[in-house]
């Protein structure tokens, strides 16, 4: 069996220059939602569009979507964005009920990274950043308001 040597190489030194080390990205703080009574009601009606084919699939399942159905997803989204168990919120006997409280959950859930907000870092570059949890929160906080608005009138 023949025996290869290990081959002997000579660094030479570069010609080319030395690349300027790339300053670290610092942590940026998130910005604060620019005109942020327009952008609720904007996030507001998306959660409603969401909502609305529920009431229809509450009908063929035989039940009713309420307001403390609504106010129970409201709820369990907002104890998800405090990082705590939504699983309570959900719960109920009634197994249709508890069908649609987990299906509408599961789709507003998709609504916070769903929505961008983007911030100008240089003349060609913006970062794209998901929604800020206080500023979901703040959507919730106005979408239930509006649901009690709407209870009060009927």
């Amino acid at each position: 069996m023949r025996d290869f040597p290990i081959p002997r190489m000579k660094l030479l030194p570069s010609t080319m220059p030395m690349p300027e080390p790339v300053a670290t990205l610092q942590k940026v703080k998130v910005k604060e939602v620019p005109d942020r009574q327009r952008e609720i009601r904007r996030i507001v009606a998306r959660l409603e569009q969401v909502i609305d084919p529920f009431y229809e699939v509450a009908q063929r399942l035989n039940t009713t979507l309420d307001v403390d159905d609504l106010c129970a997803v409201l709820d369990a989204l907002e104890a998800e964005a405090k990082q705590s168990s939504p699983e309570p919120h959900l719960a109920i006997a009634d197994s249709h009920k508890a069908y649609l409280r987990r299906a509408l959950f599961d789709e507003c859930l998709l609504e916070p990274s769903s929505v961008l907000f983007h911030t100008q870092l240089g003349p060609d570059r913006i970062r794209y950043e998901a929604m800020p949890t206080d500023f979901w929160l703040a959507c919730l906080a106005h979408l239930r308001e509006e649901m009690k608005n709407a209870k009060e009138k009927r």
